[in-house]
């Protein structure tokens, strides 16, 4: 379950515009701003504001710690780890439909994916990243993916 709530708050951390460093009770107000957060009630507000700081406590956590990625305050930063669960279910089953549609399309139009079709896919902008390619150079900061199902970061 930890991994499900790391995943998500990873992937969906958007390159946040949020400093970890501040006050926690600052950055929830911040963070409601920011995602449009309206609750029922005082009671769940309290509620998603322990959640919240207590997610906070464990990015500052990881941060700290050397590691190959960073945490960020993102859509689900007041979610508990089976609210993320649910979330991911939702994910999960986007996927397969998602995998479904591309099998038959494979199928009935005998897609090829070659490396010259993925070339003529990506913008002109864009360069693919190779084998040999430098990937802190080719990556890019996690954008938010909704439910799409994916699951990396461009």
């Amino acid at each position: 379950m930890i991994g499900v709530v790391l995943v998500l708050l990873v992937l969906g951390s958007e390159g946040s515009s949020f400093n970890l460093n501040e006050d926690p009770v600052k950055l929830f107000e911040q963070f409601k701003q920011e995602y449009k957060k309206e609750y029922v009630n005082l009671v769940e507000e309290l509620r998603r504001k322990a959640v919240f700081i207590k997610n906070v406590k464990m990015m500052r956590e990881h941060n700290a710690k050397e590691s190959s990625y960073t945490m960020g305050i993102n859509k689900f930063a007041d979610m508990e780890g089976n609210e993320l669960l649910a979330t991911s279910s939702k994910i999960q089953n986007n996927r397969r439909m998602g995998a479904r549609r591309i099998q038959e399309k494979i199928k009935t139009e005998k897609v090829n994916l070659t490396k010259q079709t993925l070339k003529q896919a990506v913008p002109a902008n864009y360069t693919l990243c190779t084998s040999e390619a430098e990937y802190n150079y080719c990556g890019t900061n996690n954008i938010d993916q909704n439910v799409c199902g994916g699951c990396y970061a461009v």
